[in-house]
């Protein structure tokens, strides 16, 4: 999967434990205990494998994201809106209505 740099970052920090996506087909066949492997949007060569810990369905992203985002995005956005206002650019809200937003709670694998 790829992911923005920053995001990526945050990963390999393991300050951010969760990624969020659009909850399309082909993520509905990602299982708990598979193993994703993150791509830096900069550098297609920066890669983090991810072991995926637990999975849960939201329909929007404010669900999504408020149990979570003072930790994933620490430092970065001063209040759910504002998180809430920049994940919107990924996915356009028709999307979002018709498959909703999946969050992946991922454990970065030892040694990277």
């Amino acid at each position: 999967m790829n992911i923005e740099h920053i995001y990526f970052e945050l990963v390999r920090s393991s300050q951010k434990k969760h990624e969020y996506r659009l909850y399309t087909e082909k993520r509905r066949k990602i299982r708990v205990n598979d193993v994703i492997i993150l791509i830096d949007n900069d550098d297609q060569n920066n890669l983090l494998e991810v072991k995926v810990m637990d999975i849960k369905i939201y329909r929007d992203w404010p669900s999504a994201l408020i149990d979570n985002y003072q930790i994933d995005f620490k430092g970065l956005y001063n209040s759910l809106d504002e998180c809430v206002e920049a994940c919107q650019k990924f996915y356009d809200s028709k999307d979002i209505k018709r498959y909703g937003i999946v969050v992946y709670e991922i454990e970065k694998i030892p040694g990277q």
